[in-house]
């Protein structure tokens, strides 16, 4: 079993500065966030940790669900 953080946020907008400072500090990839945005998954490059490749999977909140998926 993996450990993945989540945010869920109640709008669209955001820059997810806390789950990006989060993801750097624990070295992880990989996160979820729900709101009310549609599917995506963000990627960038973390040029503070080494050039770590950061994958952020966006999900609507009534498909909150498929995350056990």
């Amino acid at each position: 079993m993996k450990v993945m953080p989540i945010e869920c946020k109640a709008g669209t907008s955001g820059k997810m500065k806390s789950l990006r400072l989060f993801m750097r500090n624990k070295h992880l990839n990989d996160a979820y966030r729900c709101s009310l945005e549609n599917f995506s998954i963000l990627e960038n490059q973390d040029v503070q940790d080494d050039n770590a490749v950061r994958r952020i999977a966006i999900n609507p909140l009534y498909a909150i669900s498929n995350l056990c998926k």
